[in-house]
């Protein structure tokens, strides 16, 4: 399956998911988002790049392809890498 089907394949899951929001994030390079928290839950695909979440002192690298999820609430920092990162989510409000 083509990266494009992929991205297509997500989108129409997180549709049925009932997410209120879907939209595409772009990040530059090396860019850094310090220690937050959403109102929503998040569930995304890297789709370009890559980034570091890390919550509960535990970082993870998401390159294009790999899909993560934040939950509403959760405390998180973000680390984009040298090219920076684009990636499609979408967003559950309670």
């Amino acid at each position: 399956m083509s990266n494009q089907a992929n991205i297509e394949a997500f989108e129409a899951q997180l549709k049925a998911a009932g997410c209120q929001q879907i939209l595409d994030r772009v990040y530059g390079p090396n860019e850094f988002v310090g220690l937050h928290a959403h109102d929503f839950s998040a569930r995304a695909i890297v789709t370009e790049g890559e980034v570091v979440i890390s919550c509960n002192e535990v970082a993870k690298r998401y390159q294009a392809g790999d899909i993560f999820e934040i939950a509403a609430g959760q405390p998180h920092t973000e680390q984009y890498g040298p090219l920076g990162a684009t990636y499609r989510v979408g967003r559950m409000f309670a």
